[in-house]
């Protein structure tokens, strides 16, 4: 699993966008994991979309070019 730092635009929202990109993380390492179930890697999406969902929507859209950035690519 990666350790990722990203930063929310309001500090009180930083844990909530932890929670989110672990669950992300969490999911992205299950798809390339051959031994991993169809339904781990859809628990795991949806515990990242309850916690992204909890975000504010001007959290929600800092993230994505940070994730980008970070990433390479844009999951959500």
């Amino acid at each position: 699993m990666v350790d990722t730092i990203i930063q929310s635009v309001k500090p009180q929202n930083n844990t909530l966008l932890n929670r989110a990109l672990f669950w992300d993380r969490k999911y992205h390492a299950l798809v390339n994991d051959d031994n991993s179930s169809e339904r781990s890697q859809e628990l795991a999406m949806d515990k990242f979309n309850d916690y992204f969902n909890e975000l504010p929507k001007y959290e929600q859209k800092a993230v994505r070019p940070k994730y980008k950035k970070l990433f390479g690519y844009d999951s959500f």
